[in-house]
């Protein structure tokens, strides 16, 4: 299309309007058509995307309803339980720092481009202490970094002995933000 305008312009084939009507139909060709279907079928086929709830009131991104009810449980829990500025969100999950309104007290955002380690074993351990962070959540099966040592596992889960687990994130909290709740375990809700 745009080398059709070009081509039109050059040539002296129409008038300043058969250009502009070119362009005009591009544009509602990508906000109707290309807006609307899946990303992965996009050039192949038509298919609807199927990611049409809205993430949240802060961010105008559409997600599945699966995901957006899995990171809406994790930020209520991270409401609910934490206090001060902090709580930590690892491995690969920099969004939910977005989503809780709550800063990160590493200096990390994915752990595989951490050349520090500032996100992993007694580092971690002592900035969460040094922070007095209450609540964290952690990723079992992140994508890209690497799981969580299993030392450093077992140490949070001292540190923070109070959890729910949705859809393969944990999300724990210490027993001073618990309150008078019990430790449980919900059923996992698809994964995001």
């Amino acid at each position: 299309m745009l080398a059709a305008v070009a081509g039109i312009s050059r040539f002296g084939l129409g008038s300043g309007h058969l250009p502009v009507a070119l362009l005009a139909f591009m544009a509602l060709y990508g906000a109707v058509y290309l807006d609307r279907s899946a990303l992965y079928s996009l050039g192949v086929q038509y298919q609807a995307d199927t990611q049409v709830a809205p993430l949240d009131d802060n961010a105008s991104i559409r997600v599945y309803p699966e995901t957006r009810a899995v990171l809406t449980r994790i930020t209520e829990l991270v409401r609910i339980h934490g206090h001060g500025s902090f709580m930590y969100a690892g491995q690969d999950m920099p969004y939910l720092y977005f989503l809780t309104g709550l800063e990160n007290p590493t200096r990390s955002l994915f752990d595989f481009l951490d050349t520090t380690d500032s996100a992993r074993g007694a580092k971690l351990l002592n900035t969460l202490r040094e922070q007095h962070v209450a609540v964290i959540a952690i990723n079992t099966s992140p994508s890209l970094s690497p799981a969580l040592e299993r030392a450093t596992l077992r140490a949070l889960e001292r540190q923070y002995p109070v959890h729910e687990r949705i859809a393969g994130i944990e999300v724990r909290w210490t027993l001073d933000a618990a309150g008078s709740h019990q430790s449980h375990v919900r059923s996992p809700v698809a994964k995001p």
